[in-house]
């Protein structure tokens, strides 16, 4: 079986899951994330009448806890026991995984405010509560977001379902026909950029989508890439903006058929800031050393 190093789960714990959480909440401080992540786990079942008695900022506060030790539930449980060599990354493992990352942030009062894809509406014909987006399935409505103060449409849902089959039968073959390394990762970003293009979750595609990179560089023997939570031009979110946004704006819903230059420049700066880490704090210097 090839798992991973206590040292490389350790990485995952300080390094990438705070960056990986900043870049979902630009206001989350290290202090904030060790606090969460190391507090007591959070009961599978919440109740929901002490939720409704909290004000915004303390029900905020608590969503924010749930999604650090969600990430914390993957790294511990899912991580440290998946033999490498055995995955498949697959449109259902990226499901289970999403649906793992959202676990108990979809229920009232939490999707009238922070998941609203997933609050319930009044069905005129039959006089029942329904909602348009089910956990652990892809996204049943349209999706738009604010971005730069301009309201941005990502790829419509009729077709979705076909178009993330799609990347997953490239993402396939670009690996199985990569003979270098460096084609391995281009692969891998190329799959990531179209995964983020398309949104397939009403919820959560971005932590989902950067789990699923450092799944696929684990299992093709690649060091992950530690993706900046800074809020500036040398962070993920800028850099993945520059390139989705003019797609976007122009609803060129187009996949990627290669990695973009700019995407491939500030991937391989995470990529030497990411090794020069790794060595430095945590003694890892080579692949054989994320594994045990």
């Amino acid at each position: 079986m090839k798992q991973i190093s206590h040292q490389l789960v350790r990485f995952f714990e300080k390094e990438i899951g705070y960056n990986t959480n900043k870049i979902e909440n630009e206001n989350l401080t290290l202090k904030a994330y060790k606090n969460y992540y190391y507090s007591s786990p959070i009961p599978d079942v919440l109740d929901r009448t002490i939720l409704e008695t909290l004000n915004i900022d303390e029900l905020y506060r608590f969503f924010n806890k749930i999604e650090i030790q969600n990430y914390k539930t993957i790294i511990t449980q899912d991580f440290v026991n998946f033999d490498f060599d055995q995955i498949q990354v697959t449109k259902d493992f990226s499901i289970q995984i999403n649906k793992k990352l959202l676990n108990n942030l979809t229920i009232y009062p939490f999707n009238q405010y922070f998941t609203k894809a997933f609050a319930q509406y009044l069905d005129k014909q039959d006089q029942t509560f329904k909602t348009h987006n089910v956990l652990g399935e892809l996204r049943k409505s349209d999706l738009w977001k604010e971005i730069d103060g301009e309201l941005i449409k990502f790829y419509g849902y009729q077709n979705l379902e076909h178009q993330v089959d799609e990347i997953f039968q490239n993402l396939n073959k670009d690996l199985q026909d990569a003979k270098r390394d460096e084609e391995k990762y281009q692969a891998i970003n190329l799959f990531h950029l179209n995964f983020e293009l398309l949104h397939p979750f009403a919820e959560g595609n971005g932590r989902t989508g950067r789990i699923l990179v450092d799944i696929l560089c684990l299992q093709n023997n690649l060091f992950p890439l530690n993706f900046s939570g800074a809020n500036n031009d040398e962070g993920y979110f800028s850099n993945i903006k520059n390139i989705l946004f003019v797609k976007q704006q122009k609803q060129d819903f187009a996949l990627f058929k290669t990695e973009p230059l700019a995407w491939k420049d500030y991937r391989k700066k995470v990529y030497q800031e990411t090794l020069s880490l790794l060595k430095n704090k945590y003694n890892i210097t080579s692949v054989m050393q994320m594994f045990s």
